[in-house]
Parts: structure tokens; C-alpha cells; sequence
């Protein structure tokens, strides 16, 4: 458990205006950050209540903000994911199964539409393997009950896809994981090491209160979840340090939880940030983790992780929900979350001799 907290105002860390107006409301905007191998840092996000109304971009170059461009209309909820394809940022948008790809040609959005799972609510993105993209889908089965009129569903059951977005051409065909001990599958997080085999952490609900717990599962051993965590969990994230070795992080009533797999078997789970939530982890170069958190308090925390050691949390004050950090190729570190009516940005840069390695790492 990390011991103690710092403020993170003479720290180093640079401030830079977004010119992103918000509209005040009680709820974070949902938001996505990516730094691309272009040295841009862009930034995409819902602005509407309950996930409704557009969708929006805005990108960071030579220490100033774009002003926010509208990608698409957003008549119902959905999700949404950003990444980088054949250097170039993509958008994916999934709402009621329906999904939109977008890829920013010549500073400007232009739609391409792909066959992918049907049925699918949830998706997230990871890079690889070699220099295409994996994506894991959550897909609903309708079920049927016999005693119901007919007709009705009584129960959505969820489905993990998992889907190859290749550097050049079309994507691969949808792998499904179609597990009963899943069947009630929420939050996918996929992870792909370099034998190309896909990680998914996610949160698999039981019971009739619908309760979670966080599970794991992978392309090679397809037959065979893992339980994580038992107790009731959301929000999970993972990350590949090296080799066989995981971590897994997510949220319950105690605060931010954190969980390691040796090899063998993951171990026992342990409060990184106790009354924290919202954890979001991005992975850097060789063992280098970046976490954030939003405390009870409405306080964001940021850690970092080298080897096995994580740093003492930072405060970077008030924010209305949990922010995200990312790693730029020349070893920059950019932190956004959302207050005050807009999103905040603070940069760390690294050192001359950091900023060289991490280069080389990228390349």
C-alpha cells in the first residue's frame, strides 16, 4: 500500500490550456486520450448528458491546443475508443451495435464502416500484435425466458469477441469466447504480448443483484477463466510488465486494488490507494505504468511504476471524475481530467538522457 501523498504544484510539471468549454454538470465527461508517434497528443470525448449528444476532438501540438471539432452526432449512449493504425489516430464509436470507424487524414475526420460483431455495447483497444490493433467486444445474446410472455428477454448475456485490426487491409475474423462462466461479461480490457496471444481482464457479474467480480482469460487457454478477485470489483484495467509476469488493477469498496500474476497464479489482492476509484492504467515502454485515481474526495492521484516499485501518489487536486495519463515517445508524461468547465492538461518532460532512451524504445 502506498504511505503518504505529495502535492504535485513544484514538481516540474508544465500547465497547458485546452480552450475545451464544457458544460457544468454533475457527471465527468467519458473522454479518451492518445499520444501518437507524430508527437501530437489527441484528445476525444462525449459532451452530452448520459453519453448523448457529439462527438468531439481536440489535439495538442507545439505546446498549444486545437480548438474542439465535432466528429459525429451521437443520438443514443454508446462507447468509444481511440488509437493509432498505420500512424494515423482512428476513432471507433459503438452505439446499439452499430460501429463507425473514422482515421484523421489531412486534419480532417472521414468515416469507414467494418463488419464487426453485432449486438456489441462495450469495446476497448490495445496495440498489437507486430504494428496492427486488437480489439475485444462485449456482445449481447438475447435470452429467452419460457415462462415469460413470448417474446420477452428477460437477461442480456454478454460475449468477449476479440478482433485483429492488421497495419494494411481488413480486419481478421472475430474470435468469440463463449464461456458460461462469462456469459455475464462487462468492461473488457485487452492486453496482447509478443506471441500475439490476447489477455482479457474484465468484470464477469453473478447473482441476482447483478454483482461483479474480476476475472481473466486469454486466446490460449480459452476454456479457462480466472478469478481475480471474489469480492465485488469494477473498472479493471491490465498491463504486461515482462515475460509471464501481469498486473491487474481495479476498484472496490476499499479503494484501488492491484493484483500480480507470477506466472502460475495471480496473488492475493492488495489496496493500492485505499477510498480511491476509477483507476485507468497506461503501460510505456519496458516497466513503466502510469495509474490515476479519483479519491472519495474528488482529488486525483497519480502514480508511477518502475520495475516493482510504485511511486508515491501525487495530488493534483480537484477533479470531477478520473483522469488518464499517457507516455509521448520522447518520454513526456501528459495527464488530463476534467474541472473548473474544462479539461486540465499538465505535462512532466523527461530529461535529456530519458528523453533518448525512450525514443530508441519507441523506434
Amino acid at each position: 500500500m502506498a504511505i503518504g501523498v505529495q502535492p504535485a504544484g513544484s514538481q516540474g510539471w508544465d500547465e497547458y490550456k485546452t480552450q475545451v468549454p464544457l458544460p457544468i454538470r454533475k457527471v465527468a465527461h467519458p473522454f479518451e486520450l492518445l499520444a501518437t508517434s507524430d508527437g501530437r497528443l489527441h484528445l476525444a470525448w462525449i459532451s452530452g448528458a448520459d453519453r448523448k449528444g457529439a462527438l468531439y476532438t481536440a489535439a495538442f501540438h507545439e505546446k498549444s491546443w486545437s480548438r474542439p471539432r465535432k466528429v459525429i452526432n451521437l443520438p443514443r449512449p454508446c462507447q468509444f475508443v481511440l488509437f493509432e493504425l498505420n500512424r494515423k489516430p482512428h476513432l471507433l464509436e459503438c452505439g446499439s451495435g452499430r460501429y463507425v470507424f473514422a482515421v484523421l487524414e489531412k486534419d480532417e475526420w472521414k468515416r469507414l464502416e467494418y463488419p464487426l460483431p453485432r449486438g456489441a455495447r462495450q469495446v476497448a483497444s490495445t496495440p498489437g500484435p507486430g504494428k496492427g490493433v486488437t480489439l475485444a467486444f462485449i456482445a449481447d445474446r438475447k435470452r429467452i425466458s419460457r415462462t415469460a410472455r413470448p417474446g420477452a428477454i428477460t437477461e442480456r448475456a454478454g460475449k468477449v469477441f476479440v478482433v485483429h485490426l492488421p497495419e494494411q487491409g481488413k480486419p481478421g475474423k472475430p474470435r468469440g469466447m463463449d464461456l458460461k462462466s462469462q456469459s455475464r461479461a462487462s468492461r473488457p480490457v485487452p492486453v496482447v504480448d509478443g506471441e500475439g496471444t490476447v489477455h482479457v481482464l474484465f468484470e464477469r457479474r453473478y447473482g441476482r443483484k447483478a454483482r461483479s467480480s474480476i476475472a481473466y482469460l486469454n486466446t490460449k487457454k480459452r476454456n479457462s477463466v480466472v478469478s481475480v478477485s471474489r469480492q465485488p470489483g469494477s473498472r479493471p484495467a491490465l498491463a504486461i510488465i515482462s515475460g509471464n509476469e501481469r498486473v491487474a488493477i481495479w476498484c472496490d469498496r476499499q479503494g484501488v486494488k492491484e493484483s500480480m500474476f507470477n506466472g502460475h497464479r495471480w496473488n492475493v489482492p492488495s489496496v493500492r490507494i485505499q477510498n480511491a476509484a476509477g483507476p485507468n492504467l497506461f503501460m510505456a515502454g519496458k516497466n513503466r505504468l502510469h495509474l490515476t485515481a479519483l479519491t472519495k474526495g474528488h482529488s486525483l492521484y497519480y502514480l508511477t511504476k518502475t520495475a516493482r516499485n510504485w511511486s508515491m501518489p501525487m495530488d493534483f487536486g480537484t477533479s470531477k471524475g478520473p483522469g488518464r495519463a499517457v507516455e509521448s515517445l520522447d518520454g513526456t508524461i501528459h495527464l488530463i481530467w476534467e474541472n473548473r468547465g474544462t479539461f486540465m492538461h499538465r505535462a512532466l518532460r523527461a530529461a535529456p538522457d530519458k528523453a533518448k532512451k525512450a525514443d530508441r524504445a519507441g523506434h
